[in-house]
């Protein structure tokens, strides 16, 4: 009760703020042999496995660049989370393709599973 307590406090404090101590690194993911673009982001500071998130953006031109997402991206990883948002390169086209998402759902959650900062079997997709 009292870490869910505490990432609640943080989300609503970086939120507000629009301040996340986090750390973000360019990324690229294997779809099926295209190389599709992602961000990981983290908390600055921590070391020791977190649970990870892949956040998807929406069908928007603007991507995984939309600003409200990299500020939610960020205030999620602030509360102690490892995030990772792929481009879904499609959805930015405005064209909804689903046999394109699940690949790019499936190689980002493969990612977050290598990735060592990210604790065994405590992922979640938003």
């Amino acid at each position: 009760m009292a870490l869910e307590l505490t990432r609640t406090v943080r989300y609503v404090r970086s939120w507000l703020t629009g301040h996340a101590d986090v750390v973000e690194e360019e990324t690229t993911l294997d779809r099926d042999g295209i190389r599709v673009p992602a961000t990981i982001v983290r908390p600055a500071g921590m070391n020791s496995p977190l649970p990870g998130w892949v956040i998807l953006h929406g069908i928007t031109r603007t991507g995984r660049a939309h600003p409200q997402l990299v500020r939610f991206t960020r205030t999620v990883a602030a509360t102690g989370m490892v995030v990772i948002i792929p481009e879904v390169p499609e959805w930015r086209e405005l064209s909804p393709k689903p046999q394109l998402a699940l690949p790019t759902v499936q190689c980002s959650i493969q990612a977050l599973k290598e990735n060592p900062m990210v604790q065994n079997g405590a992922l979640s997709v938003l």
